[in-house]
């Protein structure tokens, strides 16, 4: 589904307050429902407090799910991960190596030539990052990108061909020194063997941020990658993990923790590929019990004309039939998103639809309101300062709505601007489009 900017709100001097916050998100809520008919199914926020008790607020009041986003999690996970000594450690050697070479003109310009020479000119896939402030990802990609490189590296600050333009590059005493940590963290194994160990922690949950951070990720797949986090190998087992597996499986249960809603829950109920079984501990019994406590306090027991109980039973009906299905079933209705499937189900099971069309239609991340927030950055840069808040917000509105009305429509559909990341004038853009790969 392509992104949709509706409004922003600037604050000016109002508190942030989650009682002022639930309010306008209330009054936005209510401005989409009337002018389109459509029914909002949840909000997804940050894991500021206020933001936390807003959407709890708006549950109380509302017949909406509310929860946290999951991609911002995972990059909060990470930060989690690299504040251990093990990780800072690697992490100021690979900084003191990419820095050096990005900020040497003609060591960076040898060193895209060589890269170029060994990858048969697809360099700019490999070139070194600079991790970007709160882009917890990023740091990632600069550990990924020393490492892939290491042959590169060695032979650019080893080789005796290219010892003059080294030495040449050092020409204060402060670049002297740093050109020193950059020549013994190349020739230090235990820094190569330790930064393989740091990237293969890194990857499953880089793994999980790319699926959850998509538009089109359904709710359910929060619940199957958290499980998947917790239960890869890369972080040991109960029997058998290093202190350093054991805390970062801890980061995982801590972040785990904010982003289990209850409509992530529903949602792993109600996916028709799912496996039941994979539920953690009292789990089902507990997602059955929030879709009833749902129903109950959105009023959808009344609008229905049925009970509490009718509706737990149908839940339940609904969970001993999918697990009664046979292996062709399944087969049937493979590669059908979960959205899908119920539209074309519905009628078999109209109870628990109704929790089905709700949370199937809340996605895992809010990646298109950053992207709108990136949009704005764009548009109101130092060479537009004067712009008032209302031109930038029609502005974005603009540049993020352009699909809807868009002729140029390529084979992949009409061009949804809100996915695009080069913004010329935007220099975190471009550090995004540098790590992209």
């Amino acid at each position: 589904m392509p992104s949709v900017f509706w409004s922003s709100l600037a604050l000016g001097t109002s508190s942030e307050t989650a009682e002022y916050l639930a309010e306008h998100l209330g009054r936005v809520i209510d401005e989409v429902e009337r002018d389109t008919g459509a029914t909002v199914a949840g909000v997804l926020a940050d894991n500021a407090s206020n933001m936390d008790a807003a959407w709890k607020l708006l549950e109380r009041t509302r017949p909406i799910f509310g929860g946290g986003c999951s991609a911002h999690m995972l990059n909060l996970l990470i930060q989690d991960i690299c504040e251990s000594d093990f990780f800072k450690a690697v992490q100021a050697k690979a900084l003191v190596v990419t820095t050096y070479v990005r900020d040497h003109h003609a060591v960076l310009s040898q060193f895209m030539s060589t890269l170029a020479e060994t990858h048969n000119g697809r360099e700019h896939r490999r070139s070194l990052v600079v991790p970007v402030s709160t882009r917890w990802y990023s740091l990632h990609a600069c550990f990924v990108r020393v490492l892939e490189n290491k042959s590169v590296l060695k032979k650019l600050f080893m080789e005796p061909q290219f010892a003059d333009l080294i030495r040449n590059s050092a020409s204060s005493t402060a670049a002297k020194a740093k050109l020193a940590q950059v020549k013994t963290a190349l020739r230090d194994d235990g820094f190569w063997r330790k930064l393989e160990q740091v990237v293969a922690f890194l990857d499953p949950v880089i793994e999980a941020l790319r699926e959850l951070e998509s538009d089109n990720c359904p709710a359910s797949r929060v619940y199957s990658r958290f499980r998947w986090l917790l239960n890869h190998p890369a972080y040991g087992t109960d029997d058998d993990q290093t202190e350093l597996q054991a805390a970062i499986k801890g980061h995982i249960k801590y972040r785990w923790n904010y982003v289990h809603t209850d409509a992530v829950g529903l949602a792993f109920l109600l996916d028709p590929h799912t496996n039941l079984d994979d539920f953690v501990g009292p789990d089902e019994v507990a997602t059955i019990t929030q879709g009833c406590d749902f129903a109950q306090r959105s009023g959808l027991l009344e609008r229905l004309g049925v009970t509490r109980s009718q509706f737990n039973g149908a839940l339940y009906a609904f969970a001993g039939t999918k697990r009664r299905w046979s292996p062709e079933t399944r087969r049937d209705f493979e590669g059908a998103s979960p959205r899908d499937w119920w539209y074309s189900e519905h009628k078999n099971y109209p109870l628990a639809w109704e929790i089905a069309r709700l949370v199937f239609a809340i996605p895992t991340s809010s990646a298109a309101s950053e992207r709108a927030w990136s949009i704005m950055d764009f548009i109101h840069s130092k060479k537009r300062n004067r712009l008032t808040v209302d031109k930038v917000d029609m502005l974005a509105y603009i540049y993020v709505n352009h699909h809807a009305i868009s002729k140029d429509v390529t084979a992949s559909g009409p061009t949804d601007w809100a996915r695009l990341h080069s913004y010329p004038e935007s220099d975190e853009a471009l550090q995004r489009e540098v790590m992209s790969y």
